[in-house]
Formats: structure tokens, sequence, C-alpha cells
């Protein structure tokens, strides 16, 4: 007659337990979501994506998207760096090509920098064992607004600093805090008003002032 211990029991329990977690990462990092066509793939995709479910988007991924990305993990810091998609429309099917347009919230970020509102995304998919498969990276073409009301925001931004309504002034800005190389807005507070110029700076404006 053998006799069990208690430590022998709590390993085995600590065993079966640290298999079966390794065997939950094991399926999410092999299991496919095939759909019936590229174009249900990629909105199945986009739908994951914007409910921040990148477990369900991963295993939407294609041979060539796990080579890419081999791990849940390093899918998912991919994923985080860029903007949340807040609503997506399909635009056309072309083959395996699936054409969408995607909405974000516009911003800047330090690190990625300015973030459109709207954008076209082209997904490839491709037919696998389990169904359609999404390629990651989709090619990327940003809509850019127009530059026509850019002088009365910038004119409208300028008189709030002046009037030092920084409640205004947000309200006319991309972000929170400006990434300025001066401490030109600051200096506009109770600032006479004056002339208000635009330059053009890069991909961006600068804004003068001859407020005194």
């Amino acid at each position: 007659t053998s006799a069990t211990t208690p430590n022998s029991a709590s390993s085995r329990a600590s065993g079966s337990t640290e298999a079966s977690a390794a065997g939950t990462n094991e399926a999410v990092a092999t299991s496919r979501s095939g759909r019936a066509s590229g174009e249900q793939a990629v909105f199945a995709l986009l739908a994951a994506e914007q409910a921040l479910n990148h477990e369900a988007s991963f295993q939407l991924l294609s041979s060539v998207g796990r080579k890419a990305y081999p791990s849940l993990a390093v899918w998912t810091r991919r994923r985080r760096d860029e903007a949340r998609i807040t609503g997506f429309v399909r635009e056309v099917v072309k083959g395996p090509d699936v054409v969408v347009l995607v909405e974000h919230t516009p911003g800047i970020n330090p690190f990625v920098g300015l973030r459109f509102a709207q954008e076209h995304q082209t997904w490839h998919t491709r037919k696998q064992l389990s169904g359609w498969l999404v390629d990651p990276d989709p090619q990327i073409e940003p809509i850019v607004p127009s530059d026509a009301g850019v002088t009365a925001v910038a004119k409208g931004w300028v008189s709030a600093r002046q009037s030092c309504n920084d409640a205004a002034a947000r309200e006319r800005q991309a972000a929170g805090t400006l990434i300025d190389v001066s401490a030109g807005a600051a200096q506009l507070c109770g600032a006479s008003a004056g002339a208000v110029f635009l330059v053009p700076f890069g991909n961006s404006w600068r804004v003068l002032s001859t407020g005194n």
C-alpha cells in the first residue's frame, strides 16, 4: 500500500496547472480562425482591434503574419503602437486585397507623430487551410484635410492665447501640450493683438504673430 504525502499531491497539482497554462499559450499561438472570404477576415480583424482584442485579431493572421509576428506578445506590442480604431467601412475588394476606410481619433503622438482622423487601408488576404486569413501591416494612405481652415484656426488660437484663455486655445490644438521649440505660446498671454502669419514648416505650419 502506498501513501500520498501532501507535498507530492501539491507538486502534481502545480505541475498540472503549469501544463494547462502552457497548453493554453500553445493553442493561442498555433490556432487559426479562417473566414469564408477575405473581406470577412479583414472585418473580423478590424472589429477585434477596435475592441482591443489582440488575441482574436492574432488568430486571423496568415502564415506570413505569423512569421512576422510569431507570438501574441509581439503582435500586441505592434498593434499598441497604432492609433485606436473608432470605426471602419468597406470601400472596395480587388481580388485578395480589401480596401477599408478606417477612422481614428485624430491627434499628435510624440513618438508616432500626426494621426489623421481617416485613412484608406489596403489589407492583403490569402486562402489557407482554415479559410481566408489576413497578412499584417496594410498599405496606408492617410486622408489629409484641406488647408482651407488653417488660417482661421491659427488666428483663433493666437487670439485665445492673447486673452490668456487656455481652455479656448486647447480646443484648437491637436494635443493638450504643444511640442514647441520656444516659449512663444506662453509669451502671447496678455500681448496686444497683431497680425498673424502662417509659414510652411516641413509637414506643418509655423505661427508668427506681430503682437507686442
